[in-house]
């Protein structure tokens, strides 16, 4: 159902079911039974696991996995679009690689204060509802600078912007969270006020290149606008 499955410590991670199920499966890599010790015995519903963590009271219907986990250290970096269901935000959460359970969720459209990123996005949405931005494609992780980067996606609705006035962050932007608390680093954001569904049309490349005689942390991701970003990723 996904964009691919991720390999990990021995175990295969994919989701499965009907489109859009956001069944998360994992699986031994040598002799493909489940792993018992993930969600309930080697299956779980993700998306209602990492929903229930961020906002209790709402219901996870409309939020998909797509993009393949990431995976570093044990943890697994799970991320939900959608886009256009008129929802709030992508989710990108931090998840146990052995059981499961949530350490920590970040909202690509930070709904109130309680959300990181709050005071920055705040003021970038006049009138109608915070809603879009799902994170279609596979984080990219530094370990060495410990932090995980993805692309989110267009605001909603993506064709008409009258009800959502200002540039609508984090929508259209390439974002760094920190790795261990789920806290925002920095953000670039690719196209203000999307009113053509010019989201970032593939996850984020990291390299590294020596520029000026010196040494370049660099990170790269195209846009749907014909644009190839080139950034410094710290």
């Amino acid at each position: 159902a996904g964009r691919g499955p991720t390999y990990a410590d021995g175990v295969i991670y994919a989701y499965g079911g009907t489109y859009g199920a956001n069944i998360m499966y994992a699986v031994d890599a040598k002799t493909g039974t489940p792993v018992q010790s993930f969600g309930s015995k080697g299956r779980m519903l993700v998306a209602d696991e990492i929903v229930k963590f961020k906002y209790p009271k709402k219901e996870s219907a409309g939020y998909m996995t797509v993009g393949p986990p990431a995976h570093h250290n044990g943890m697994l970096y799970v991320v939900l679009a959608q886009s256009e269901k008129h929802i709030p935000g992508g989710l990108l959460a931090a998840m146990d690689g052995k059981t499961g359970a949530v350490k920590w969720v970040f909202s690509t459209v930070p709904q109130g204060p309680e959300d990181d990123g709050w005071d920055a996005a705040k003021d970038t949405w006049i009138g109608g509802q915070r809603v879009g931005g799902g994170i279609w494609t596979q984080p990219a992780i530094d370990p060495e600078l410990g932090l995980i980067y993805v692309n989110a996606g267009n605001p909603s609705p993506d064709y008409e912007g009258t009800a959502r006035h200002g540039i609508n962050l984090f929508t259209n932007a390439i974002l760094a969270v920190q790795l261990q608390t789920g806290k925002l680093a920095w953000y670039y954001q690719t196209i203000h006020h999307d009113l053509w569904d010019w989201d970032l049309v593939a996850g984020p490349v990291l390299f590294d290149v020596t520029a000026g005689g010196r040494p370049i942390r660099g990170l790269a991701s195209a846009g749907k606008n014909c644009f190839l970003y080139f950034l410094n990723r710290e």
